[in-house]
């Protein structure tokens, strides 16, 4: 992935990476790919501790690394996970495409005219999880949504 990205960019790291979903792999990449002097912001949380060779991937790189939460974010995750779960909401009108890596550009001018909403892309080929790909009406209600929330 990395390669792509950097090819993508005429060769060069991007300037910011928004790591969101705190799997290890992304969180990597996201170091990877940033050019020197550039911004990471973590917004994901990992489920577990991540490494980092922070020599090589922060301080050589002169980079500003952000790591970001909100003072309700767990509280807010279990509402909203219970929200899409239970299908009171559903955000599949949203999603105007699904995409591989190959079709960005095409997509980004998609949003630029304003004709694209939220489009979800699956690296390397991949499909949708069969949990993921499932219809509202099919979705099991998951016992873990419920109760306290804790910080890490």
């Amino acid at each position: 992935m990395v390669t792509e990205i950097v090819k993508a960019n005429s060769g060069y790291g991007v300037d910011v990476v928004l790591e969101m979903s705190g799997a290890p792999s992304a969180i990597t990449t996201a170091f990877r790919v940033v050019r020197n002097g550039g911004t990471v912001v973590l917004f994901g949380i990992p489920a577990k501790p991540v490494e980092i060779d922070v020599a090589e991937n922060m301080i050589f790189k002169n980079l500003t690394v952000l790591a970001l939460n909100g003072r309700r974010i767990f509280d807010t995750w279990y509402k909203t996970r219970w929200l899409l779960e239970s299908g009171v909401v559903d955000l599949q009108p949203l999603v105007t495409k699904t995409i591989t890596f190959d079709e960005v550009n095409d997509a980004m001018e998609l949003l630029q005219k304003g004709d694209a909403c939220k489009i979800v892309l699956l690296p390397n080929g991949t499909t949708l999880p069969p949990e993921q790909a499932r219809q509202k009406s099919e979705r099991v209600p998951d016992p873990n949504i419920t109760g306290v929330p804790v910080h890490r």
